[in-house]
């Protein structure tokens, strides 16, 4: 059984994030903790089991494993539509199966045909992680959510009403009907079935409830500004900052939710009270408890098996951590590549004005070039038919003759190190601890 980390991150492809949906709260934090156990370098997807414990907080009773009952019993039915490439809605399931096995444990499996949708690999996803969501109360706060984490880097989102109501589920299509409402008529519009078709009402269950949810329990804040078209709202600009009254939550592995439970007590007394429940021949519990709390061999019985704890958070943390490190780079790749670029480009573009320019850079190519590429290189000099590869060599050779002391450190050699390694330190800072990939981190750049 696989352990949930609130610090586990989940990475949705954008086609994903926009596709439209309508799950409960339940079926939405499942999903949730499916999406961060997922494994990238899988051969083909695994059942990854949750404890029903882990997908609540405090006492569970009755209604609860009904709920969650309910919830699996209808996944497998449930289907996401996303907007083909010809602009109409196509049904895509995810799940392959679901279920819920006698010791209380959820089972799901993705389907391997939306392994693509699912993860992104088109590198166009959104990543946050999974204690951001965990605590929303209305099943639209993880869809509002995403689509603003989506956009965070911008700062701002508009959206028409209606691409939110059906991004939300609250539109009902047929498949092979167009993804996209703004080509619809009006009087098309108006034969749909709407849930909350008046805008009040919109705002008050659905709106004002994610934007609660966002601002108190996650990451984000958000406001929103409407647009009216004559007398009725026809769009939104969300405003996304990061919230600087989040913090990050300190329960890492979620099945020590008991902590929540019992509020005042400290993990000792959490450990003996659940100790204590389970001996059913216990009478007087009260006395029982007291014993336990000042007895030597429970004391070391107890630290044993918090170390143990402390080390299989140690290595969820390195392996959240790695999962992490392991996107960013990506990240990083793709900065300096388009660093290196907007650095070359003005020094290229000199040449056009300056002629002499190339001739220097000949005499210089000549000098300090590689010896098996001098001899083509200098031919595509005379005769003015460079290619990218030496325009990439001229750019350098204008850095080191008159660029900055920072583009002579990251780009002179086109060698991204001293640049990874910046980003390196700063990412450990943050994190707060090192962490060592299992891979080379970086294997050079594009041209």
């Amino acid at each position: 059984m696989a352990e949930v980390n609130l610090e586990y991150s989940i990475v949705k492809s954008n086609r994903l994030v926009e596709s439209r949906n309508h799950f409960s709260v339940v079926q939405q934090r499942i999903l949730a903790v499916a999406f961060s156990l997922l494994q990238p370098d899988q051969e083909k997807f695994e059942w990854i089991e949750i404890p029903v414990k882990s997908l609540f907080t405090g006492k569970i009773g009755k209604s609860q494993y009904n709920l969650v009952k309910k919830a699996v019993s209808e996944m497998t039915e449930l289907t996401v539509y996303v907007t083909g490439d010809n602009g109409y809605w196509r049904k895509v399931s995810l799940l392959e199966a679901s279920g819920y096995d006698a010791d209380r444990t959820v089972k799901v499996r993705f389907i391997e045909n939306a392994r693509d949708l699912l993860m992104g690999f088109s590198g166009e996803y959104t990543k946050y992680l999974l204690g951001n969501v965990w605590s929303f109360d209305s099943s639209y706060s993880f869809n509002v959510y995403e689509l603003c984490k989506q956009y965070q880097k911008v700062g701002k989102r508009t959206v028409s009403i209606i691409f939110l109501r059906e991004r939300l589920g609250l539109i009902k299509h047929k498949p092979g009907t167009r993804g996209n409402s703004m080509m619809l008529s009006e009087e098309e519009l108006m034969k749909m079935d709407t849930k909350y078709p008046a805008f009040k009402d919109f705002e008050k269950y659905v709106l004002q409830a994610a934007q609660r949810d966002i601002n108190t329990q996650s990451d984000l804040h958000i406001a929103y500004e409407k647009h009216k078209k004559g007398r009725s709202i026809v769009s939104l600009t969300f405003e996304i900052k990061a919230n600087p009254k989040y913090q990050r939550p300190k329960i890492e592995s979620l099945p020590k939710g008991a902590v929540r439970e019992y509020g005042h007590q400290d993990e000792k007394e959490v450990y003996v009270d659940e100790y204590i429940a389970k001996q059913k021949s216990v009478k007087n519990k009260s006395a029982y408890r007291k014993k336990l709390m000042n007895d030597p061999e429970f004391e070391d019985q107890f630290q044993s098996l918090q170390k143990q704890k402390k080390q299989a958070e140690k290595a969820a943390q390195q392996k959240a951590g790695e999962q992490e490190l392991a996107l960013q780079i990506e990240e990083w790749k793709a900065e300096f590549n388009q660093l290196y670029k907007s650095v070359r480009l003005p020094y290229c573009q000199m040449a056009n004005e300056n002629s002499e320019l190339i001739s220097e850079f000949r005499s210089w190519y000549q000098e300090h070039g590689s010896v098996t590429d001098k001899r083509g290189i200098l031919e595509r000099i005379d005769a003015h038919e460079m290619k990218s590869s030496d325009w990439l060599k001229f750019g350098t050779f204008m850095i080191e003759r008159i660029g900055t002391e920072e583009e002579k450190k990251y780009f002179l050699k086109a060698n991204p190190q001293a640049f990874l390694e910046m980003k390196r330190s700063q990412w450990d800072a943050q994190y707060g601890v090192k962490i060592t990939p299992a891979k080379p981190v970086f294997n050079g750049f594009d041209e």
